[in-house]
């Protein structure tokens, strides 16, 4: 029988992206003799960010300077007319900092783990559509939860009919498809973000698009507003150290700030009325009122409890 060839390795980590190149990063610096390597099924370091994920108007809806590694500053160039950072920023920002530090030449791209093993001490690795096998002493999985894609079960009508079916997670590869004029409907399926950038860029190529959400489940994603009160981003007021006393958190439960907002009478009618203002504005600008297309985009919301945030 023969035997199957093994690479070993004092680290491996699953996933190039945010978290997976920071992590790698970081673990050079204390034992930056260390054998790390990174593993990744796309063939460019960015996870959800990656080349092949990209697509035209794909926006990140967060101003420049809140999206990015905090000793690492995101160049300007590209940012939209209000400072968007943009996916393409997104992926030169990873791939600059995966180059500047090293790490390109210990990731292992187009490698999917099929299964990991833990063996006394340590870790076995084994891959998909691949005989090696990778021995870790340390294993970090930084894949995201946005890796696999959930494909629903599409009966076909007749067995002539070929229609393409695209996740949102390869829309980028299957853009030049999506502009062909010969594709003129296409339903989208879903109510998450991705579900609305699609819708989005659909309609942008001239689509006519109908968009089916299922009725059971939480609703459609909040549209919110890229800007409070006409001027203040939201990412960044959502950023700030008020917003934590904002929100009951059980991670910030001491203080006098804490205890003016969630045990006093005017500090609660403080909380609901901020969140009660953010809702009326979220509600204006994305037009739920505008009519019964738009009002089916409602956020459902269970009566009997208070969500705040």
């Amino acid at each position: 029988m023969e035997s199957q060839p093994v690479t070993a390795v004092d680290v491996a980590i699953i996933g190039a992206g945010w978290y997976g190149l920071v992590t790698a990063r970081t673990y050079l610096r204390l034992r930056p003799h260390a054998n790390v390597t990174i593993i990744d099924s796309d063939s460019t370091v960015g996870g959800v960010w990656s080349k092949e994920r990209l697509y035209p108007n794909l926006v990140a809806q967060v101003k420049l300077g809140f999206f990015n590694y905090s000793d690492t500053p995101m160049p300007g160039q590209g940012a939209t007319r209000s400072q968007l950072v943009t996916g393409t920023m997104i992926h030169d920002y990873l791939s600059k900092y995966a180059a500047d530090h090293d790490l390109l030449r210990r990731i292992r791209f187009n490698t999917t783990v099929e299964r990991a093993v833990r063996c006394g001490t340590r870790w076995r690795l084994s891959f998909k559509d691949s005989k090696d096998v990778m021995e870790t002493g340390k294993l970090i999985v930084a894949t995201g939860v946005t890796s696999k894609p959930h494909m629903p079960v599409a009966a076909q009508t007749t067995n002539s009919l070929t229609v393409p079916i695209v996740h949102s997670r390869d829309l980028g590869t299957s853009y030049s498809m999506l502009q062909s004029e010969k594709i003129q409907n296409v339903v989208v399926v879903g109510a998450a973000k991705s579900a609305y950038d699609a819708v989005y860029l659909l309609l942008s190529l001239g689509k006519k698009v109908t968009w089916i959400i299922r009725p059971d489940g939480a609703g459609p994603l909040a549209i919110l507003p890229m800007e409070l009160f006409g001027r203040f981003n939201s990412i960044a007021v959502a950023s700030t150290r008020l917003m934590t006393y904002m929100s009951p958190s059980i991670l910030n439960t001491d203080g006098s700030l804490y205890r003016f907002f969630h045990r006093s009478r005017l500090g609660r009618w403080c909380v609901g009325m901020f969140w009660d203002t953010v809702t009326y504005l979220s509600h204006r600008h994305a037009g739920y009122g505008d009519g019964d297309h738009v009002a089916g985009l409602t956020p459902e919301m269970n009566n009997k409890r208070h969500v705040f945030g």
